[in-house]
């Protein structure tokens, strides 16, 4: 499995870019419109790829779907457990960044995912039911900054939550300030979701 391709931007159209790697391999990578515009030709980059096998009427073929951060990644493989939502209709639809999206999906905002191209009343339905409760860590990602930073391993849930907030591009800074406020109220959190969504209601 193709996880990651790091190289220059040779060519870009609506929808994809080709990637030269320094080997000499070039790899074209579907991309969301919402990603799509931050990219530009003769660029270095890595994305974090999610790859399936597409089939057409007369041939199937291996496709790679490229993200900034292998949290976006995690968000869009989410997506696609939403019954008849494949990686393509997916990709396509993501036009929005994906704290947005995910907030949506959090407040059971079907009209802004109505807004997204190929998802109707019913699909935003079926999103909502399906996600609700699974997306707290997503609405917390901070799209506008994407350089991260990691820490040593986790002792406790405190310590794995400032890990996923450091993995949402938060600097350490505004994170430990977050989990501090979280630490303070004197709850008790069995796990780093409940944490997580403490955060995020506090926001």
């Amino acid at each position: 499995m193709i996880s990651r391709v790091r190289g220059k931007i040779v060519s870009r159209d609506r929808e994809s870019v080709e990637i030269l790697t320094d080997c000499g391999l070039c790899y074209r990578v579907l991309v969301a419109p919402v990603f799509l515009k931050e990219l530009s030709p003769n660029e270095e980059v890595e994305l974090h790829t999610y790859m399936y096998f597409q089939n057409e009427p007369s041939r199937g073929f291996l496709t790679l779907v490229g993200f900034s951060s292998p949290v976006e990644r995690e968000f869009f493989e989410l997506f696609i457990t939403v019954s008849g939502i494949g990686p393509k209709a997916a990709i396509k639809s993501f036009t929005l960044p994906v704290s947005v999206i995910a907030k949506a999906i959090s407040e059971g905002d079907q009209n802004l995912l109505c807004s997204m191209p190929g998802i109707g009343r019913q699909r935003a339905r079926q999103i909502i039911a399906r996600l609700q409760d699974k997306i707290a860590k997503f609405v917390l990602i901070k799209d506008e900054g994407r350089e991260g930073a990691q820490t040593e391993e986790a002792p406790d849930v405190f310590e794995e939550a400032l890990e996923v907030l450091l993995q949402l591009q938060y600097r350490k800074s505004e994170a430990k300030a977050m989990i501090e406020k979280v630490k303070g109220l004197g709850k008790r959190f069995d796990s780093v979701e409940q944490v997580l969504e403490e955060i995020y209601r506090r926001r």
